[in-house]
Formats: structure tokens, C-alpha cells, sequence
């Protein structure tokens, strides 16, 4: 009867890395290590345009 014991542990181990396993292979459960990823500070971007204030607003008037 001890080997019933067993065997229903090693069925949920094997459910329960099945279950694991489909969750990372399909994203419901992601994994993050940490490696390859960068951070940035977030905050306002600026950027500096030579061009005179009409100029600037005409072009991006035209693009909209």
C-alpha cells in the first residue's frame, strides 16, 4: 500500500511540472531572470530643432 503513497506523489510532480511547463512555454507564467534587459530613467525627452517656431509647427502640421 506504501507504493500507492508513491506513485500518487510522483503523478502530482509530473502534473505539477506539466502544468509548469505549459505555463512558461505559453507566457501565462513568465520567468524573469533579469538578463538581457536594460533601464531607463524615465522623464521628459527634449530635443533640440535649429529651425525657426513657424517652420517646425508647418511641418508637423503637414504630416497630421
Amino acid at each position: 500500500m506504501a507504493w500507492i503513497g508513491a506513485l500518487g506523489a510522483v503523478t502530482v510532480a509530473g502534473v505539477g511540472a506539466a502544468a509548469g511547463f505549459v505555463g512558461l512555454v505559453t507566457g501565462a507564467l513568465p520567468l524573469d531572470v533579469g538578463v538581457g534587459r536594460r533601464t531607463r530613467p524615465l522623464g521628459p525627452q527634449s530635443v533640440d530643432i535649429a529651425a525657426p517656431r513657424e517652420v517646425v509647427f508647418d511641418v508637423i502640421a503637414s504630416r497630421i
